[in-house]
């Protein structure tokens, strides 16, 4: 993929603890917003890296995945 082919989506939404975890689970993730649209397929090994904050009544965790090559 080109820097002219690149595609970014930045997409912030409430969603219940359930269809967070169904949409980790899936194989293929897509992120849609209007009509611009990405289709990530991860491969099999993934790079991590997770960031947590607790500051009294609020938290936050931070999950980038990232990986390299086609999926098979």
């Amino acid at each position: 993929m080109s820097k002219s082919d690149k595609k970014e989506i930045h997409l912030e939404k409430e969603m219940g603890t359930a269809e967070v975890i169904s949409y980790l689970e899936e194989r293929n993730v897509v992120i849609e917003q209007g009509d611009v649209f990405i289709s990530l397929m991860p491969t099999e090994v993934i790079d991590v890296e997770i960031k947590a904050k607790q500051k009294k009544r609020k938290a936050k965790l931070s999950l980038e995945l990232s990986w390299t090559g086609i999926a098979d």
